[in-house]
């Protein structure tokens, strides 16, 4: 709700809202300065500097999905405009910039400054400058676990691991009952095999908040990499449960079942997943997989073909549908088939197998 009277008014003048914003930027005062964006905004709808006011609000909050969809309405060109015309349309990266480092300059031994300027250079994509704001703002202040977690945010994002796991380290330890920072550092640890340490961090977050599926989802990825199938079955139902519209999480749940020979509840959360994700590719492969191995052919020749409609790359897709063809006795279709495949793949064990479905039918040459 925008607090008018407290805040910024639609009719205000850029100085005054400029001066407001940075008021509460100096303060730390990141929900106000969210309000500030979103009246400014209602006067000059695609106002840059507002925009950034709103993305940088929505972060602090920890509404992501709402940052990145403000963060496309900031960059994305406006609809209609041909390539040559916005080549000459301002960039409003500079304007931001110019906004974000005024302010940071003018008051070099402000932590919020400096933290504000390194949210503005990481949205504008210069992520090692970030890194030196967000340094300086951990110097000034270092009890702020929000500038810890963003700086292991950029670092992340530079694919420095190790050290993004330090900082979200440190971020946990500042704010232990902020399922952000749990969740960012369990992601760090997955990513760096830290399988043990990933899943307990998921299993904290969950006690913070049972209601946030990402945190069951990513529980059952760690799970199911240890190869602990039945906990992670349970962890991707409950994920399911929590956000039954998500296709990648019935994917998920579904080649735990296969790979726990449950096929029949495999392939019922694999077709949940096509319903709900018609294009994922992936789902109808592994769908014609089962069906070929239960000598469904019609149905797997069926669902690799639709696999192969919304990714004809897939190599393993072209290897089905090929032995598909073979007991169809569509032999020239499926030589055709298995050589795509063969030249596709990437994996040695999975290019033995397609070569030696291609040497059962006298294929020598790949």
């Amino acid at each position: 709700m925008l607090r008018f009277g407290l805040y910024a008014t639609p009719c205000m003048k850029n100085a005054d809202y400029h001066r407001q914003a940075r008021d509460l930027i100096l303060e730390k005062n990141w929900g106000p300065l969210l309000d500030v964006g979103r009246a400014r905004v209602q006067a000059v709808p695609e106002d840059p500097i507002a925009l950034l006011l709103i993305i940088a609000g929505l972060l602090f909050k920890g509404d992501y999905r709402e940052a990145h969809a403000q963060h496309d309405r900031l960059f994305a060109p406006p609809a209609g405009d041909s390539p040559a015309l916005q080549d000459k349309q301002q960039d409003p990266r500079t304007a931001l910039r110019t906004f974000a480092e005024q302010i940071a300059n003018e008051h070099p031994e402000n932590a919020g400054a400096r933290l504000f300027f390194g949210i503005t250079l990481t949205q504008i994509g210069d992520l090692e400058s970030a890194l030196r704001e967000y340094k300086d703002s951990t110097r000034l202040d270092s009890g702020d676990a929000h500038t810890r977690y963003f700086h292991g945010q950029a670092l992340h994002a530079l694919d420095r691991v190790d050290m993004a796991i330090r900082e979200y380290r440190e971020a946990v330890k500042l704010a232990p009952q902020d399922i952000r920072m749990r969740l960012n550092l369990g992601s760090a640890y997955y990513e760096q095999g830290i399988l043990e340490s990933a899943i307990a961090q998921y299993r904290e977050a969950i006690k913070l908040d049972p209601s946030e599926p990402f945190a069951h989802y990513n529980l059952g990825v760690a799970l199911a990499d240890q190869g602990r199938f039945a906990p992670a079955i349970a962890a991707y139902k409950e994920a399911a449960r929590l956000n039954p519209q998500d296709a990648l999480v019935h994917y998920a749940l579904a080649g735990a079942y296969e790979t726990s020979s449950r096929l029949n509840d495999a392939i019922a959360e694999y077709e949940t997943a096509i319903r709900l994700a018609p294009a994922l590719a992936a789902a109808h492969s592994k769908l014609g997989w089962i069906y070929y191995r239960y000598n469904k052919v019609p149905q797997a020749l069926e669902a690799f073909e639709k696999a192969l409609r919304h990714d004809p790359e897939d190599a393993q897709s072209l290897h089905g549908l090929g032995l598909a063809k073979l007991v169809m006795r569509k032999e020239d279709e499926a030589v055709v088939l298995l050589k795509q495949a063969y030249a596709k793949e990437e994996r040695e064990d999975k290019k033995r197998a397609i070569r030696g479905a291609l040497v059962k039918v006298g294929v020598f040459e790949c």
